[in-house]
């Protein structure tokens, strides 16, 4: 006989009927191995009014593990509306690269500056001397369909050739929970602590989908491990990495996914066994656990999103339901789903 375990979280939905199969994703096909890098990682991200120090620091160790010829890394980022007057050369909406930034952070004292969380001096060290271009003032809507896919576009432009893609929304996330505050009301991930809004499930989909879609999605952000969220990435990318409980501030490690990208080979297991590995580095003594909070509970999940029933294979998910009436019925699906599998 098979248990079926389910934690409910409280959240806001209006589905009321048994959900459709999704159907698969394509990823990007193989291509030989001599034209372009394997790997494209594109990185966008929002301080959000906290968390700049550490995303800075998230930054740092992609420049420092640096891009080779297989694995490229572009960056958007915009800092938090109380950092924006501190650095008027960083002002704005920035976006570059690793190829770009090559050899920077050799000239700063590794020294001087954490790897889970950047320092004053790491900080001004870093946002002065990186070569960016600015997209826009403080007020760019990095926050909208539109906005996600205009950066990945560029990115995609940039190494037309990469063999496969993987896009990394690192901020806040609150899952699908529901605001009051006059922010959108469900379903959000990467404040923006200066519009005061946040990127929807739909605006994440329909902007990975304008754009072509990814491979991977890595949702670097607390409380987006729901089955809400994980079915509807499913529309617009085959993996996902992400977590059912909150992250600390340090969020993921760079260094360690880089340098199992540049490990590993442009073929879907070489990729998969690669990510598999860093959510274990992830939970592991050698990183959340040596970083703040080591004694709370933490988890990251790899998930498959070709499969027809997105549930299997996903080690960490929630259910988020107002509707009581729903309760049965989506415990019903998941119980009967497992049992079929």
């Amino acid at each position: 006989m098979i248990a079926c375990f389910l934690y409910v979280f409280s959240g806001c939905s209006e589905d009321k009927h048994e959900m459709p199969v999704r159907p698969v994703v394509p990823v990007t096909p193989d291509v030989p191995a001599d034209e372009g890098p394997d790997y494209l990682v594109m990185f966008y991200a929002l301080g959000g009014g906290d968390l700049d120090s550490y995303i800075l620091a998230n930054i740092y160790q992609a420049l420092d593990e640096g891009s080779t010829d297989k694995v490229k890394m572009t960056f958007e980022y915009k800092l938090s509306a109380n950092q924006q007057d501190e650095y008027p050369g960083f002002d704005g909406t920035r976006r570059f690269s690793c190829d770009e930034n090559t050899g920077l952070v050799g000239t700063f004292s590794k020294q001087s500056a954490s790897y889970s969380q950047l320092d004053e001096p790491g900080q001004a060290f870093l946002i002065e001397n990186l070569h960016s271009e600015r997209v826009g003032d403080a007020s760019y809507n990095m926050t909208s369909s539109q906005g996600l896919a205009d950066f990945i576009a560029w990115s995609k432009n940039k190494y037309p050739e990469a063999k496969r893609t993987l896009l990394i929304l690192s901020s806040h996330g609150y899952g699908w929970t529901f605001f009051q505050d006059g922010r959108k009301d469900t379903r959000g991930i990467l404040l923006d602590d200066i519009n005061k809004e946040y990127l929807s499930l739909d605006d994440v989909v329909n902007g990975i989908s304008q754009s072509g879609g990814v491979d991977l999605l890595y949702t670097d952000a607390c409380l987006m491990s729901m089955y809400e969220n994980v079915y509807g990435y499913a529309d617009c990318c085959k993996y996902l990495i992400t977590s059912m409980e909150t992250t600390p501030g340090s969020g993921g490690n760079y260094i360690k996914l880089l340098s199992l990208l540049k490990e590993a080979d442009s073929t879907e297991p070489s990729l998969v066994n690669a990510m598999r590995d860093y959510c274990d580095f992830c939970v592991s003594e050698d990183w959340w656990n040596t970083t703040a909070n080591a004694n709370r509970y933490r988890d990251i999940g790899f998930y498959d999103l070709s499969i027809s029933k997105p549930h299997k294979n996903m080690p960490y998910m929630t259910f988020s339901i107002s509707d009581s009436k729903q309760l049965k019925l989506r415990t019903d699906m998941l119980c009967n789903n497992e049992s079929n599998a």
